[in-house]
């Protein structure tokens, strides 16, 4: 299996901005994610275990106790417009729940990027665009993290927030009807791929039928915390469908089956949504923040490292068994009351 952390020959780094559909339904229950959430297989990974162990040794959860949820898409996991009939090539991400984002093009905002971005790969596949235009989405300034490379490139997320009550085209989502859209797709395209006409046809014609995302769901913060981490497990798939299609791809044998790309930094990402206690707070935090202010606390990776330089430069890093990027539970916990003090007194910065 290939190392997806391997840096083969120098590293790059690119912009990237993604969108987090977010909605609050305040009736929903009390969620807890805790250590034995992913079963045992968690328990040889440190960097995953350490997030659950306070300073004193006692294990320590995190509570998700504001409502959020989030719109995500389920990645297919062929890339059918970079594949052959010999030779299949996978997604990155292949498979995993994810949000709508990319790499900004040249001489593009980071803002139009995170749009066109939300437009290319929820709206338009889904005919959610017509009378919306990009004008029209409202989007919120919200984080910045950085990957480690996969396939040796580290991606600088700018992440933006899409609130539901702020765009009315996620308030009116029938995701059932999306669904069924998607499945009917599949099968014709199916069908052209079998017969050999998909083959025959140019990119352009491929690139308007070719499946992209498999499904898309609403789901709690807490569940996708818990699918992004459980990349990081062995053995561990976010379903059964992303599983056959691996041990497919594998054809049975074991020292084949792919690696699931990790998904660390978005489940970072997702965290720190659940400090806010409401779309209020979120508005009034995103006034004061600034693309670049954000990037400069967050970039350790750069442009022409080698795979040495990043193992370096990571180990410093990791130092203390955590990354720093991510909210361990005990300091996730200590923020959560720092906000909260900081509503009270509607005081609300870029305390992130």
């Amino acid at each position: 299996m290939t190392d997806p952390f391997l840096v083969i020959g120098r590293m790059t780094v690119r912009k990237s901005a993604t969108v987090l559909c977010i909605r609050q339904r305040k009736d929903s229950q009390r969620q807890i994610v805790s250590k034995d959430t992913w079963g045992p297989g968690a328990e040889n990974h440190r960097l995953l275990k350490n997030l659950f162990i306070g300073k004193n040794g006692k294990a320590m959860d995190y509570e998700f106790i504001n409502g959020w949820e989030i719109l995500v898409g389920q990645n297919e996991v062929i890339n059918y417009l970079k594949s052959t009939p010999s030779k299949l090539v996978t997604m990155r991400y292949p498979g995993e729940f994810k949000l709508a984002g990319g790499n900004v093009d040249k001489g593009e905002t980071l803002e139009d990027c995170a749009k066109r971005e939300l437009g290319e790969e929820f709206l338009h596949p889904f005919g959610l665009d017509n009378g919306i235009s990009y004008d029209d989405i409202q989007l919120r300034l919200f984080s910045v993290k950085q990957t480690r490379p996969i396939r040796s490139r580290s991606n600088l997320m700018y992440n933006y927030i899409a609130l539901e009550e702020e765009n009315p085209f996620l308030a009116n989502l029938d995701v059932e009807a999306i669904n069924e859209q998607l499945k009917a797709r599949r099968v014709s395209f199916r069908e052209k791929v079998l017969s050999g006409e998909y083959w025959k046809m140019s990119q352009q014609e491929k690139e308007l039928i070719s499946p992209e995302v498999h499904k898309l769901e609403w789901i709690p913060l807490s569940e996708m915390m818990i699918r992004c981490l459980s990349t990081m497990v062995p053995g561990v798939y976010v379903n059964e469908w992303q599983q056959q299609q691996f041990e497919a791809l594998s054809g049975g044998d074991a020292k084949k089956l792919r690696k699931r790309d990790p998904m660390f930094m978005t489940a970072a990402t997702i965290l720190e949504v659940e400090l806010l206690d409401c779309a209020s707070t979120l508005k009034k935090l995103s006034e004061s923040l600034t693309e670049d202010d954000l990037a400069r606390k967050e970039q350790w990776l750069f442009d022409g490292m080698t795979n040495d330089d990043v193992n370096i430069v990571l180990k410093d890093r990791l130092k203390n068994g955590t990354n720093p990027s991510f909210l361990v539970a005990e300091l996730f916990e200590q923020k959560r009351k720092e906000f909260q003090t900081l509503y009270a007194q509607n005081k609300i910065d870029a305390k992130l």
